[in-house]
């Protein structure tokens, strides 16, 4: 595994991106400062959800918070006798770019903190040394502002430490000679650009270059040697390096829209919504042009967590709580079956390997012959080709939704409609807590008295409506929107009341 950041993300670009292309598949993971932002009673994920409400419901908080680091697996097969799979890992530190008038808020919850710090995450490379990234909305709100040839000074916190510097440049160049040099050093991450930018746009008598990583050169020049180093292709703070330094991660998130990869991944939604918000475009209205846009980017999608849950009949008759138990599992379901599982070489992270864990058990379902052999990267795509771009829903109505295609119909029970006996009261939290000893549930208030409960477990949903068949206070029934819907009925009673009065003048009319 390997750490990346700001301070060495330059000097491994050329490698990451020769593996990108070298490798068969990838798998992403991504860390957040946050997963779901409830700011009202609205926002709280249902089953009544549909993928469009679940969107919806989930946009904000994309918003609201950031991704702190990105995970990438590249798997690649070998071309030996053992055709195992050799694994690259890179664990990419992220942090919204601070320059110029760019300057990203964000916000923290604290069981996502409590999360991270369990698991080793380091702040401080978090803070200190993640790598910028913008979208294509940023990139080209950027490129205006560099094109326009005048440079805004920073956020009041690093401002003060930029005017200390043109204090110093200004100073020493009343004195200086033509061909005389001032060094500034100590400059972090994208400052020595930012340094560059100021004193060029403030200056016309100076020229600036890139000694170290650290380091900026000032050099008193005239104004014809300023005119022609402009024109220099080796300028060290020309418009497309400056552009290449604050894009940072976005690079790789364009290496791997070209590549054209197998992407792999776990519960995706929020990855997919955190990707195209961060290093694509902000998130679109609407649902279905986001699907869109992630299809276009990625056409091979493969979320383990829906190809667990349809097959689980079929591999794991029990159930699984979370991804590391869910690897332990087909681990050992491999062994039982005497299966040679797929043969990693440094692999690193347990839950980007479930994918060929889930394709070979398939395989071995399939075939019903347990070869000696591991299968060709070809045959394991094909085996979860049927789950390819079918993206896990938590808790919604229905299970999963389709990047390449229409949503699945509801496979959940059906939704139930609880009348409360006149002259009862009842609630939300009531009605709750009458129910929720046979399941799990979520309750929404339809009108006074009456309310509609969405579950996905069809043993509870039949024993609640066995049990209140004649109910003395709670009359049960599936909910039919075209009789139970009140448009619909009032729709119904005002075209009868149309009908009745065409026939009436019909009649009335008629010659005697």
């Amino acid at each position: 595994m390997c750490d990346v950041t700001a301070a060495n993300f330059q000097q491994m670009y050329p490698q990451i991106q020769e593996e990108i292309a070298k490798c068969d598949f990838v798998a992403i993971d991504t860390e957040l400062t946050g997963l779901h932002s409830i700011s009202s009673p609205s926002a709280h994920l249902s089953l009544f959800d549909s993928p469009e409400e679940r969107y919806q419901k989930l946009k904000p908080s994309v918003m609201r918070f950031t991704v702190s680091q990105i995970g990438l697996s590249l798997f690649t097969q070998q071309s030996d006798s053992t055709n195992g799979f050799a694994t690259l890992c890179y664990n990419f530190y992220l942090f919204p770019p601070n320059f110029g008038p760019m300057d990203a808020e964000f916000t923290f919850q604290s069981s996502s903190c409590s999360f991270l710090t369990k698991y080793g995450f380091d702040f401080k490379k978090f803070f200190r040394e993640g790598i910028p990234y913008l979208n294509e909305e940023q990139e080209s709100t950027l490129r205006n502002i560099l094109n326009a040839g005048s440079w805004p000074l920073s956020n009041s916190v690093v401002k003060d430490l930029l005017k200390i510097t043109i204090a110093e440049v200004s100073e020493w160049v009343v004195h200086a000679q033509e061909g005389d040099s001032l060094t500034l050093s100590n400059l972090r991450g994208l400052q020595i650009f930012e340094v560059q930018l100021l004193l060029r746009s403030g200056m016309i008598n100076i020229w600036t270059e890139v000694k170290d990583q650290d380091t900026v050169v000032v050099h008193k020049v005239s104004s014809s040697k300023r005119t022609q180093l402009e024109r220099s292709a080796r300028d060290s703070c020309s418009i497309e390096l400056v552009l290449e330094a604050v894009l940072g991660f976005t690079r790789v998130f364009r290496v791997l829209v070209e590549a054209n990869k197998p992407m792999v991944g776990h519960n995706m939604l929020l990855d997919l919504m955190y990707i195209h918000d961060k290093f694509y475009r902000p998130l679109p209205e609407s649902f279905v042009e986001f699907k869109s846009n992630v299809h276009q980017l990625f056409p091979s999608v493969f979320d383990t967590k829906h190809i667990s849950k349809r097959t689980k009949q079929e591999l794991l008759p029990f159930r699984i709580s979370n991804l590391i138990a869910l690897h332990v599992a087909l681990e050992s379901r491999l062994v039982d079956l005497a299966q040679h599982g797929p043969t990693r070489i440094h692999i690193a992270s347990c839950e980007r390997y479930v994918l060929l864990q889930l394709a070979q058990l398939l395989l071995a379902n399939q075939s019903g012959v347990f070869e000696p052999r591991i299968p060709l990267i070809g045959e394991y795509l094909a085996t979860v080709e049927p789950h390819k771009n079918n993206i896990n829903l938590i808790r919604a109505r229905v299970s999963f939704t389709s990047l390449s295609g229409a949503d699945p119909q509801a496979e959940r029970p059906p939704i139930l409609l609880v009348k409360v006996r006149p002259g009862w009261n009842s609630s939300t939290a009531e009605i709750a807590k009458e129910f929720a000893t046979f399941c799990s549930l979520d309750v929404r208030k339809k009108s006074l008295g009456h309310y509609l409960l969405a579950t996905n477990e069809w043993k509870g949903a039949r024993k609640i409506l066995r049990t209140y068949r004649a109910h003395p206070v709670f009359q049960v029934e599936p909910y039919r929107y075209w009789t139970h819907s009140p448009v619909v009925t009032s729709a119904f009673r005002l075209c009868c009341s149309v009908a009745a009065a065409s026939v009436l003048v019909f009649f009335l009319g008629r010659p005697g």
